[in-house]
């Protein structure tokens, strides 16, 4: 059984300035010591006997939030960001600008009581929004003792537009609300009497409202007006349900949709949700490439895979948080439900002090006395410092508020954190006050999150790390979980990685994983160390070798017709056949050789149907392509559906005809063939070229290792034009997102670096993305259709997602490359 949650006072120091009224809870009636809540334990609660409800909590840090908004979201099936459903088909408490909904309690407890229905297969979340932390009730200097007001002058302001003053000794603040009672009748005033109306400005002596009617004001009046708690209109937590199941609702059993966020059995029951700042940092990591805010979460409907996506999306933040409250902070500062230490199936390492950060830094402007926010000026009246620091820096592009280009300001913390996920370093040129501001806005509280980060991170990337449980090797022999090289994705979202555990080339594995990182299959070489991996347009992957005269591997997965692996070996005997290219028709295509010392300038193209049958009149000899002795080390396809093709050994760039394996005009780059467009002194510096990834307009990024001392990055176009740019050492995998920007591994900087592929800037930070020091030897990478980063760590013997740090990316490449998708979004 878990602690009740007390609250005894205030857990967090505030100016005596800012409280010299009393701090009311009249009529919300906390129990026990000074307000103790006892709010359910999930691990022994069961759903309700009889009519289902949906129901749950919302805190604020330390304390409940009374009194907000809870809506049922639906994410919006007409584009990325698009205005959620409210799924709602009524509310006990009303209706707003954003529909029906039920607000939270005394205890920040609310009930949804069966209301709405959900569309199968489609994500759905909870949004809280407004409200105010039970510790700050009432707001600065709040007292419920009636205002006298002496006298009051009205403004016409046209279109039955008026604004009224007030004279009144009194410490109220804009956005705080008063009800007013013994307005006289003459003059209109009385028109004003029993109704709450927000105030628009304040003084010690005067407050003023602007209210909408056809009455005259004129003259003076007298009489009370009673202050109202002030909302805190920066909160806005949100916690993802999940995929709704197929009865429509998450309160009935036996649906079967599995989605990692309720109780992890599969039946899709969740008793009771845990809505905090952790919960909302989780939601916007988890569908950061789909949304911008609490009211913002959508994919585009146009084919099936998007939805996927989306789908995967949801999962995601589901193993990033449990909304079942399983887990609670070693500091129990608050309601205390923090980050998953690993995930929902246990198989992987969740950044959990990252999420608790973020979420510290969100609680200190939830918990904060906010009570006015402006895009226009995030240091507005009435906002709080730690609120005004938040917005000012959490903007929509990550360039601070004030400066030059600044980006849209945040006025509410699902925004902000949906910012800070989208810009996890801010600005590359403002990196370093983006991370000292916002990181220091922690440690501004009691910090009701742990464990958290203890010192200032590089960045706010957040990801989970799978180590040997996803990588298997025999029992008893840890040599083989060594490795992670290659990694492809497919349209599922599944990943496919091979290893090579041994430096003879003699061995290896060939993985796949579902987008939760569960192995669904891994298959053992024990003659030879696989290649890279391609998925091709029917989702079968391939992989080649790294060893003379082999077959190539084709995997079946299972399918309409079976329900099983199939592991084939295709083609003919093919020597060092390491870069096999999938195009988007069903085919692969076998670059291989050279055969032999004596024969050693025979490098030749071949291209494989789907049934593993070399293709007539599909071959060619690629000696112009490469010097004598280069093996071909890596490829890619382009939309012209030519071939990119290097050699670490041979310090070749080669780009050839698929249909007779010719170098097209401009090609091969190297220091001997110097061209117009890549002259001598840039063509020298191609050293170890590695993993080609290809842009939306055509252009080959190939990352130059240089015996993993290089920085360097070409871009080379399809004339052979090359221009180098600089990222971290050792560079080796690259990938290019949905957002066409490259994303490239520093294999001995343990780093990654993204870059603007339209522009040439770096997005990254100085330092470079280095994903909470999870990276070790990383090389392999690829972008799921989701947005997550999917990276190899060669010598960390794991593999780390980076959720949300790319933009959704339209899968397979091959069918990307057919339909003039690469670069592009599903």
């Amino acid at each position: 059984m878990k602690p009740s949650v007390c609250f005894c006072g205030s857990t967090r120091s505030v100016s005596s300035a800012i409280f010299s009224g009393s701090l009311v809870l009249g009529a919300l009636a906390l129990t026990g010591c000074g307000g103790m809540a006892s709010l359910p334990d999930t691990t022994t609660s069961s759903p309700p006997a009889t009519t289902p409800a949906l129901q749950g909590s919302v805190f604020g840090g330390h304390a409940p939030i009374v009194g907000a908004h809870v809506y049922v979201l639906q994410a919006d099936p007409h584009g990325y960001s698009g205005a959620a459903t409210n799924l709602m088909t009524s509310g006990s408490a009303g209706s707003d600008a954003h529909g029906p909904y039920v607000l939270t309690a005394a205890d920040g407890t609310f009930s949804v009581t069966g209301d709405y229905t959900c569309t199968g297969g489609h994500p759905v979340y909870l949004a809280a929004i407004g409200g105010q932390t039970s510790d700050q009730i009432g707001g600065p200097s709040y007292n419920t003792t009636p205002i006298t007001i002496t006298s009051a002058s009205a403004t016409n302001l046209g279109s039955n537009l008026w604004e009224l003053t007030f004279t009144a000794n009194n410490l109220l603040y804009p956005n705080q609300s008063v009800s007013f009672a013994g307005l006289s009748a003459t003059g209109g005033w009385s028109t004003l009497n029993g109704g709450t109306h927000p105030i628009t400005a304040a003084s010690t002596t005067a407050f003023q409202l602007v209210f909408t009617s056809a009455t005259t004001f004129s003259g003076s009046t007298t009489g009370t007006a009673t202050p109202q708690s002030a909302i805190n209109p920066a909160i806005a937590n949100i916690a993802v349900l999940g995929n709704c199941p197929k009865a429509g609702n998450f309160s009935s059993p036996g649906n079967g949709n599995g989605n990692g966020n309720g109780n992890g059995n599969g039946n899709d029951v969740i008793n009771f949700v845990y809505i905090n700042e952790v919960s909302t940092a989780a939601a916007a990591y988890g569908l950061k490439g789909f949304g911008s805010g609490a009211f913002n979460i959508g994919y585009p409907s146009v084919g099936s895979l998007a939805l996927t996506a989306i789908q995967n999306a949801a999962n995601k933040a589901g193993d990033l948080y449990d909304i079942q409250g399983a887990h609670i902070s070693t500091t129990f500062a608050g309601e205390g439900h923090v980050a998953r230490p690993n995930t929902n199936q246990g198989n992987g390492k969740v950044s959990q002090e990252e999420l608790d950060t973020l979420g510290n830094i969100l609680a200190s402007c939830v918990d904060s006395t906010n009570i006015n926010n402006s895009a226009a000026n995030p240091d507005v009246e009435g906002a709080s410092d730690s609120c005004s620091t938040l917005f000012t820096y959490a903007t929509s592009n990550g360039i601070p508020y004030g400066s030059p280009g600044a980006g849209v300001v945040a006025t509410d913390t699902a925004t902000a954190v949906f910012n800070i996920a989208h810009n996890p370093a801010g600005n590359a040129a403002y990196t370093s006050d983006f991370m000292t501001s916002i990181y220091a806005l922690q440690g501004s509280q009691v910090m009701p999150f742990s464990p958290n980060l203890v010192s200032q991170p590089n960045e706010f990337t957040v990801s989970i790390q799978f180590s040997a449980g996803l990588n298997p090797g025999p029992s008893g022999d840890p040599s083989f979980v060594e490795g992670p090289q290659a990694v492809a994705v497919d349209a599922s979202g599944n990943f496919w990685f091979t290893t090579k555990p041994t430096p003879s080339f003699t061995s290896g594995y060939l993985v796949e994983a579902s987008p939760l990182g569960v192995t669904l299959y891994n298959n053992y070489n024990s003659s030879w160390t696989y290649g890279d991996v391609t998925i091709d347009s029917l989702g079968d992957a391939w992989t080649g070798n790294q060893a003379n005269s082999v077959l190539a591997t084709e995997v079946v997965p299972p399918n309409g017709t079976t329900s099983s692996y199939t592991l084939e070996l295709q083609g003919s005997n093919y020597t060092y056949a390491q870069a096999l290219i999938a195009d988007g028709s069903a085919n692969v295509f076998v670059p291989y050789g050279p055969t032999s010392v004596a024969n050693n300038n025979d490098q030749t193209l071949t291209e494989l149907n789907s049934d593993g049958v070399e293709k007539a009149g599909v071959t060619g000899n690629m000696a112009g392509s490469f010097g004598p002795g280069a093996y071909i080390n890596h490829g890619a396809i382009d939309s012209s559906h030519d071939l990119w093709l290097t050699s670490s050994n041979g310090n070749d760039i080669a780009r050839v005809n698929t249909s007779n394996g010719d170098s097209i005009s401009g090609f091969p780059i190297n220091a001997s063939t110097a061209t117009a467009g890549c002259p001598s002194a840039t063509a020298a510096t191609i050293i170890n070229p590695q993993q080609p990834a290809i842009d939306a307009a055509g252009n080959a990024w190939i990352p130059l290792n240089d015996g993993g001392s290089g920085s360097t990055v070409m871009e080379v176009t399809p004339a052979g034009a090359c221009t180098p740019f600089t990222v971290g050492t050792g560079p080796y995998g690259a990938t290019i997102d949905g957002a066409n920007n490259l994303w490239v591994t520093n294999s001995a900087g343990n780093s990654i670096t993204e870059i603007n592929t339209a522009t040439g800037t770096v997005l990254s930070p100085p330092a470079n993305y280095t994903v909470g020091g999870l990276l070790s030897g990383p090389q392999g990478i690829a972008v799921d259709i989701s947005g997550d980063l999917i990276i190899t760590n060669f010598t960390g013997n794991s593999v780390v997602e980076v959720i949300g740090a790319a933009t959704p990316t339209y899968l397979p490449l091959g069918v990307a490359a057919l339909n003039g998708k690469l670069g592009a979004t599903p």
